[in-house]
C-alpha cells in the first residue's frame, strides 16, 4: 500500500514514503520524486519515447515524464494506478488516479502536510488523522443519494478521495482538482466512430486483454453474460497465442431458476478447452446465508459495504488463488460501455426520431426481461418525455424547477432520516442544483454520469479492496481506459446493430458458441433469486441486532421510524424500492458500530 507524505508550505516540498507490504515503487531524479502503485500498462512505449532502459521502474518513467512534460504526463499513462510526484524546485506536488479509477487513491490534511495513499485505513491508522465519520454522507445513503461533492468526500470527514481520471495539484498557492483524462470534453463537439472505424473495436479489446495478462496463471469469473463470456473467449486465444497457461474458469451457480446459467457457464469453458471450476452459491458464503457473511465483512470494511455479494466473489477468488491464480478477470463494464442507455429516448424526442425511438424500444424488449409495456412507458415517458420537460423547465424558468425539486426531495427523504433538524436542513441544502443544463445532449451527460459518478468510483474501490483481501489483482479488459475512449464515441446505432444490445459482440459470441443461443439471449439477473433472501434474512438479523443503536447514537435515524421502514419493507417481502432499504440499514448500522 502506498502511503506517502508531502509538505506543501513557503518551505521546500515533499518527504515522500512507502510504507506497508507493497513492493517500494519509488524514484527521484532532479529535486523530484515519485511514488507509484499500480500497473503501467504502456511503460515499454514510455521507455522508448522517454529513451529509458528496459529494467527503468515505473516511478522511473513517471520522474522522467514529469521533468520533460511537467503535468500533461499523466494523461499520457495507462494502466491502474495511483502515484504523486514531490517537484522540490518548484514546491508543488501531484496526486493522480488512472484514468478510470480501478485503482484507489485518497488524501487528509495534516498539521498543514497532505498525506496520500491508496488506503484510507491506512490514512485513518496515522495519529494525526481523526477517525470522526461523515454523518452527512451517510445519511445521504440511507437516502440513496451519494452527492456530486468537490473533494471527493468519502464517508470519513478527514479522508478524502481523488476521484477518477483526476489529479490534484498542490502547491503554496492552493490546492486545485482537475479531470487529467476525458473522452470528451463537455465543450467539444463529439467525434463520432464511423461503421467503417468499428474494426478498431476487436484490436483495442485484444490490447485490453493483453495489458490485463501479465503470463502468469489467471483466472475469469464466468458468469455466463455476454461480457464475461467474451473476456473468456479472447482470453483464452491471447493466452494461447503467447504461450501463457490456459485461464481458469471460475464460476458461481445460483439455486434460482431465474439466475442460473450453469448450463452456458460449462458449454463456454468445454467449448474453449478451459479447466472450469463451479461453486454452489451457498457453499461460496456458508451456513450463515447470504447477508450475515456481508455484514461481517462491512464491520471491517474501509466503507460502508455497497454489494452484499462480495463474500461469495472472495471466496471464489481465495479458490482461484488455491489453484494458482494470481490474475482475476471479469466482464464488468461491458453494461456500461456496451449497452445503449433508454436517456438516449430524450434525445431522440427532441429530434422527433420516432423511427430511432421505436427501433430503441425493440432492442430494449429483445435484450431484457421486461414488459414491452414497461419500455413503452420508460422510453417515452421516464427517460424521455420527462427528462425533456424537466430540463427545459430548469433551464428557462430555473426557479420554478428548484422548488419543484424541493419538494419531490422533501417527499423523497424518509422522514425517519436525521430527526436533528440542523443534519436535515444540511441534507436539504447538499440536494440543491445550483444550475440546470440546456434540455438536449442527454445521452451523452449519461455516460458522463458513469465516468464522474461517487458511486462508480465507491464500486472500483471496493473490489480493489476484495481483491487485495484474498491475495488476488482484478482486472476489467472493459474499463481499460483506451477502449472506453473509443466506446464513448460509438453512435447508440452501432451499438444496438443488429437489433440487439451489446451488438458489438452479441454475433462473435453467437458465432463462435452456437448451441448455446447466444443470438437472442436476455439479460439474466440475480434479483428474484436475493429478494426474498433480503426479507427471509433480514427479519431474523433485525431481531438478533436489536435495532439500529449505533445510527442512532450517531444522530442519523430515529428509531421508531427505521423500525417502522424495516417493517414495512418485510411486509412487502423486500420487492421493488424497499429490498435496498433493508441492506443500507442493516449494512450502515454493522459498518458503524465498530467506529463509534
Amino acid at each position: 500500500m502506498l502511503v506517502a507524505e508531502t509538505v506543501v508550505t513557503a518551505a521546500p516540498a515533499g518527504r515522500a514514503a512507502w510504507v506497508g507490504g507493497e513492493p517500494e515503487i519509488r524514484a527521484a531524479e532532479d529535486e523530484c520524486e515519485a511514488c507509484f502503485e499500480g500497473t503501467l500498462d504502456n511503460a515499454e512505449e514510455l521507455r522508448r519515447a522517454l529513451s529509458l532502459g528496459e529494467s527503468a521502474s515505473a516511478a522511473e518513467i513517471v520522474v522522467r515524464g514529469y521533468l520533460r512534460w511537467g503535468a500533461e504526463m499523466v494523461p499520457r499513462l495507462r494502466g491502474a494506478f495511483g502515484l504523486l510526484i514531490c517537484d522540490h524546485r518548484r514546491n508543488t506536488a501531484l496526486c493522480a488516479r488512472d484514468p478510470v479509477g480501478i485503482h484507489p487513491l485518497f488524501y487528509a490534511e495534516a498539521d498543514g502536510k497532505a498525506l496520500v495513499s491508496t488506503s484510507i485505513q491506512d490514512l485513518l491508522d496515522d495519529p494525526r488523522v481523526p477517525s470522526s465519520v461523515n454523518r452527512l454522507a451517510l445519511a445521504d445513503h440511507l437516502c440513496h443519494r451519494w452527492a456530486h461533492r468537490e473533494g471527493g468526500e468519502t464517508y470519513f470527514e478527514a479522508v478524502r478521495r481523488i476521484p477518477p481520471g483526476h489529479a490534484l495539484r498542490m502547491s503554496a498557492a492552493g490546492r486545485r482538482m482537475y479531470r487529467h483524462w476525458d473522452p470528451v470534453r463537455p465543450e467539444e463537439d463529439v467525434d463520432w466512430v464511423s461503421e467503417d472505424e468499428l474494426e478498431r473495436f476487436d484490436s483495442l479489446l485484444d490490447q485490453a486483454l493483453d495489458r490485463c495478462i501479465d503470463g502468469g496463471q489467471a483466472g475469469i469469473w464466468l458468469s455466463g453474460g455476454f461480457d464475461s463470456v467474451t473476456v473468456a473467449a479472447i482470453a483464452a486465444d491471447r493466452c494461447r497465442r503467447h504461450g501463457w497457461p490456459d485461464p481458469q474458469a471460475l464460476s458461481l451457480i445460483f439455486p434460482h431458476p431465474d439466475a442460473n446459467e450453469e448450463s452456458v457457464q460449462r458449454g463456454v469453458a468445454n467449448a474453449l478447452g478451459l479447466p472450469h471450476f463451479l461453486m454452489e452459491f451457498f457453499d461460496a458464503v456458508g451456513d450463515q446465508g447470504m447477508l450475515a457473511p456481508a455484514l461481517d465483512m462491512a464491520r471491517g470494511w474501509p466503507a460502508p459495504l455497497l454489494s452484499f455479494w462480495l463474500p461469495a466473489y472472495r471466496q471464489l477468488g481465495l479458490e482461484g488463488r488455491r489453484r494458482g491464480c494470481t490474475t482475476f478477470l471479469n466482464g464488468d463494464g461491458g453494461d456500461e460501455w456496451l449497452t445503449v442507455t433508454p436517456t438516449y429516448a430524450a434525445d431522440l424526442l427532441l429530434a422527433l426520431d420516432f423511427t430511432g425511438l421505436y427501433r430503441l424500444g425493440q432492442s430494449h424488449s429483445r435484450s431484457f426481461r421486461t414488459s414491452r409495456l414497461r419500455v413503452v412507458r420508460n422510453l417515452l415517458w421516464r427517460f424521455g418525455a420527462r427528462q425533456v420537460i424537466a430540463a427545459a423547465v430548469g433551464h428557462t424558468a430555473p426557479w420554478a424547477m428548484r422548488a419543484l425539486r424541493r419538494r419531490r426531495l422533501a417527499r423523497a427523504m424518509p422522514d425517519w432520516v436525521a430527526p436533528d433538524p440542523a443534519l436535515r436542513h444540511a441534507l436539504d441544502q447538499r440536494a440543491e442544483i445550483r444550475s440546470f443544463p440546456p434540455p438536449k445532449d442527454f445521452y451523452m451527460r449519461e455516460l458522463r454520469a458513469t465516468l464522474d459518478h461517487p458511486l462508480v468510483s465507491m464500486t472500483h474501490e471496493e473490489i480493489f479492496e476484495n481483491g487485495r483481501r484474498f491475495g488476488g489483482r482484478v482486472v476489467r479488459p472493459f474499463l481499460d481506459a483506451d477502449l472506453v475512449d473509443f466506446l464513448f464515441r460509438v453512435p447508440p446505432e452501432l451499438l444496438n446493430r443488429g437489433g440487439y444490445a451489446k451488438g458489438l459482440v452479441r454475433q462473435t459470441v453467437a458465432t463462435r458458441f452456437p448451441e448455446l443461443g447466444f443470438a437472442r439471449k436476455k439479460k439474466v439477473t440475480a434479483t428474484a433469486f436475493s429478494r426474498p433472501l433480503l426479507a427471509a434474512e433480514g427479519a431474523r438479523i433485525w431481531k438478533s441486532m436489536g435495532g439500529t443503536p449505533a445510527l442512532v447514537e450517531a444522530g442519523l435515524v430515529d428509531p421508531d421510524g427505521v423500525g417502522r421502514c424495516i417493517e414495512e419493507a418485510l411486509a412487502f417481502r423486500a420487492t421493488g424500492r424497499y429490498g435496498y432499504r433493508i441492506w443500507d440499514i442493516l449494512s450502515l448500522e454493522a459498518w458503524l458500530q465498530p467506529r463509534l
